[in-house]
């Protein structure tokens, strides 16, 4: 049983992501109080995405995040403290002309 100071989370990795990171779903616990910047940085260190998974909100980063069906970026971005249960979703944005 998890502690009270803990959260867990569940990331899916669609596309290009699933396949660098060898899964398509994973199940992290983390401090509670962690935001999607730090849900980030923990992916980073763990899977070999280069830099993906940079927790920029400027316009540059290709990586989008949906948290319990919502753009990250209408949540709070980067900063969006993550709670108990929280589904996220990650996905690279394709560019082009």
């Amino acid at each position: 049983m998890r502690g009270e100071d803990r959260v867990s989370v569940n990331v899916k990795f669609l596309s290009l992501l699933g396949r660098l990171c060898g899964e398509r779903e994973v199940v992290l616990e983390l401090e509670r109080g962690a935001t999607l910047g730090m849900l980030l940085a923990v992916l980073a260190e763990r899977y070999p995405l280069g830099d993906y998974l940079h927790a920029d909100s400027s316009s540059r980063s290709l990586l989008q995040a949906v948290i319990n069906g919502k753009p990250s970026h209408a949540t709070g971005g980067p900063e969006t403290v993550l709670e108990d249960g929280d589904q996220i979703v990650l996905y690279l944005t394709v560019g082009g002309g």
